[in-house]
């Protein structure tokens, strides 16, 4: 079994599991996102390596509106979720099933 499959064999419970891994999460990245040196109205580009569900891109896109987003994930299926996340945000998000190791 690859990373990728493992991960998409945990989808439907990924997002709780993250949230009780780390049981300062939000916290965690809500500094990251407040660390980000860009004012909120700007058009910022953003790339997720390892973007699972779009959990942090979330947060980002929730300070940064007009931001452009491309999420890299190795499991299709997180992808799926973060697509349905930011569904009416389509223009604003790509999604590209790569391994950032390869790079």
């Amino acid at each position: 079994m690859t990373v990728g499959q493992a991960f998409d064999q945990s989808v439907e419970t990924y997002d709780n599991w993250m949230k009780l891994a780390l049981p300062s999460y939000d916290e965690i990245f809500s500094t990251a996102t407040e660390l980000i040196p860009f004012d909120e109205t700007e058009a910022i580009e953003v790339l997720d390596l390892g973007a699972g569900t779009g959990l942090f891109s979330e947060q980002v896109f929730m300070k940064y509106p007009r931001g452009q987003f491309v999420l890299y994930d190795l499991a299709p299926k997180m992808l799926d979720i973060a697509r349905k996340r930011f569904k009416q945000y389509a223009k604003q998000f790509e999604y590209a099933v790569i391994d950032y190791r390869d790079f």
